[in-house]
């Protein structure tokens, strides 16, 4: 049997809603598509503007644009060598971005100096932060309540005139987890990174090499400063992993921790960082580590080891400002046994399991003692 039924007006309306809702679609999938053409167009920042979380960008402007407009984490790729006119690149509160290249066979370079502000996040992962040759500038600042993740890339060949920091200035909290951070100088302290005031530093990966902190005074002399890889003043700076390196400096060519500063050390290698004679042919200490009225922990491991001047050197003016070092399973070596490594009246020392050489005052347990020299007011505790 043959059935004619026509279709009702409620069926009618059914269908005619479905055409409808297929034809609003393609419209916003074809809305989508143009979107997208005029991002790519735009460099991206059209994209950026509509709540993606990536964006492409090849000028200043377009990258202070994608920062400012960021309304929740976004990852900017650089498409080329961008120069910052202006002071500074500034990430502003509540914005947490991104860096990175779309180079293939490197990063591109971002030139002058970026400020991260109370509040602001940047990361760091795969762009070169650097300064054109005589320019004075440090590369990254991080101001309090400000913080900053490296894990690829480079921050190379920056020179701070003032306050130290030639590669990193902290004052809020920096992690590197990998890159490097190489050939920057430093006035005074910290020719790669300065930790200061309550700022902190925390080292898994990555490496510090051949930096330097120096200054050249009004009689046109070379003055050595402090913390040629990094300088910490009243700041903290723990360490688990990654290398410091040839890196020189006056005092604590590798490290140098002062002021009631901090340094934690769990892994990691502190290695081939020299002191260096100022204009005056004064040698300096501590061509690995430095401590200043200040505190030096490791429990679990770490090498610090061949470093010109002496691996660990402790020093303080006053009796009351004692420093402290506690240390098991650590290699503390010198290649230099005319600079004591560990010296002076009242610090604290305790260590476990450790080898040492060329140390003076200490307290040791369980541990390898290779040589010590002690100076006239120095006294040397064996405990058992």
């Amino acid at each position: 049997m043959y059935l004619n039924v026509k279709p009702t007006f409620n069926s009618f309306c059914f269908y005619s809603r479905r055409k409808l809702l297929f034809v609003v679609s393609l419209l916003f999938v074809m809305s989508l598509g143009s979107l997208g053409f005029l991002s790519a167009f735009n460099g991206g920042v059209c994209s950026f503007a509509y709540g993606a979380s990536s964006v492409l960008v090849s000028t200043e402007v377009e990258l202070v644009n994608a920062i400012n407009n960021a309304s929740g984490p976004l990852t900017i790729t650089l498409d080329n060598d961008i120069i910052i006119a202006n002071s500074s690149l500034i990430i502003p509160p509540n914005k947490d971005i991104t860096l990175t290249s779309n180079r293939a066979d490197g990063f591109y370079k971002l030139i002058g100096t970026i400020s991260i502000h109370n509040g602001g996040t940047l990361r760091l992962a795969g762009v070169i932060v650097t300064h054109v040759n005589d320019a004075w500038g440090c590369g990254v600042i991080v101001y309090l309540g400000g913080q900053l993740f490296m894990s690829d890339g480079e921050i190379i060949g920056n020179y701070a005139m003032l306050g130290g920091g030639g590669g990193v200035s902290v004052y809020g909290s920096f992690t590197l987890t990998g890159g490097k951070i190489s050939n920057n100088t430093a006035h005074y302290g910290g020719g790669g990174v300065s930790v200061k005031y309550g700022g902190s530093f925390t080292m898994t990966g990555g490496i510090i090499a051949n930096n330097k902190a120096m200054y050249t005074n009004a009689h046109g002399t070379n003055v050595y400063g402090s913390g040629g890889g990094i300088d910490v003043y009243e700041g903290l700076f723990s360490m688990s992993g990654g290398n410091i390196l040839g890196n020189t400096a006056q005092y604590g060519g590798g490290v140098y921790v002062a002021s009631e500063g901090s340094f934690s050390m769990s892994g990691g290698n502190i290695s081939d960082n020299a002191v260096l004679a100022d204009s005056n042919n004064y040698s300096g200490f501590g061509g690995g580590v430095f401590l200043y009225s200040s505190t030096f922990i490791n429990k679990t491991g770490g090498n610090i080891s061949n470093n010109t001047g002496g691996d660990m050197y402790t020093y303080n003016d006053k009796p009351q400002n004692n420093s402290n070092l506690s240390t098991d399973n650590t290699r503390l070596t010198s290649n230099d046994p005319n600079n004591e490594p560990l010296d002076n009246n009242k610090n604290s020392f305790s260590l476990n399991n450790a080898i040492i050489t060329c140390i003076s005052i200490l307290a040791i347990t369980m541990g390898t003692i290779m040589s010590i020299r002690t100076f006239k007011k120095s006294r040397t505790n064996l405990l058992t």
